[in-house]
């Protein structure tokens, strides 16, 4: 186990499998595995035994977070009170609701407006009846099949139970990441392939005449808008952003600049006569 001064550019720039063992801070180990992935621990005794301590991972945690953790952990020792013990406790006292709470509170400032909708559609009317007031820890595997394989099978939304599978396995992440369990049970839960892609869904003639039929009922600018929507299969939100600057009528061309699409790039759209 190579003894170094850790440092933020040496564990960017290693992804090997080693372990570091820290001369600044003493106790403070990283290991690094395989797959890339950068865990602090925390190596100490109990009555003469040696115990490892995995606490979070780099980069979710500074090195400097670390390293307050282990100084903490060091004084707790001095108490009697042993880290992992600590752990052990709050594994078992928190609830789905709670680890919800905090990765709204601390997840959603990256996220879409769409895409926190999305997430908290889910989480209430999907998970919570079903997880709610749980322990995470006390999640299992064969709960959250019931949940998924009701919406599939018994719901026949094959599509939509992918979805809830989505957002656990990216709430089971954000705990395996801040130490909150020792693993995500999502990740041996599998996807269902069965079912029509709704991305693969298509009109019939006769569909779409009773579409535009319907549409042809309603108020402006109400009517202009479902029809450009329909006619272009462009987002809502992009739609809505619309203006004649954007628009090349010589070209027949829509161009969406950058700011305003969801991945950030220039999109072109064809119009017709």
């Amino acid at each position: 186990m190579p003894r170094v001064e850790l440092t933020k550019s040496l564990l960017e720039s290693t992804s090997e499998k080693v372990n570091f063992y820290d001369t600044v801070e003493k106790g403070l180990i990283v290991r690094i595995t395989d797959n890339g992935t950068k865990s602090f621990c925390f190596r100490y005794k109990v009555n003469g035994k040696k115990r490892r301590f995995t606490f979070g991972r780099f980069p979710s945690m500074s090195l400097a977070e670390a390293r307050t953790k282990v100084q903490t952990f060091r004084n707790n020792l001095l108490n009697g009170i042993d880290p992992q013990h600590k752990k052990e406790e709050r594994l078992n006292d928190l609830t789905f609701q709670e680890l919800s709470e905090e990765f709204i509170k601390k997840h959603f400032t990256s996220l879409r407006e769409s895409t926190k909708d999305k997430y908290r559609r889910i989480i209430k009317n999907d998970i919570y009846p079903h997880l709610k007031d749980l322990k995470i820890n006390q999640i299992s595997r064969l709960q959250i099949l019931k949940i998924i394989d009701h919406k599939a099978f018994e719901d026949s939304s094959p599509s939509h139970a992918n979805s809830i599978r989505a957002r656990l396995h990216t709430l089971f992440n954000f705990a395996l990441k801040r130490g909150l369990v020792e693993k995500n049970t999502v990740k041996q839960v599998p996807k269902y392939k069965h079912g029509m892609n709704r991305r693969e869904r298509f009109y019939y003639e006769s569909e779409i005449k009773e579409i535009w039929k319907f549409l042809d009922e309603l108020r402006e600018p109400t009517e202009q808008i479902f029809k450009l929507l329909f006619l272009t299969g462009q987002r809502k939100r992009e739609t809505k952003l619309m203006e004649w600057q954007h628009v090349d009528l010589e070209e027949k061309l829509w161009v969406l600049p950058s700011e305003i699409t969801k991945n950030k790039t220039t999109h072109h759209v064809p119009l017709s006569d």
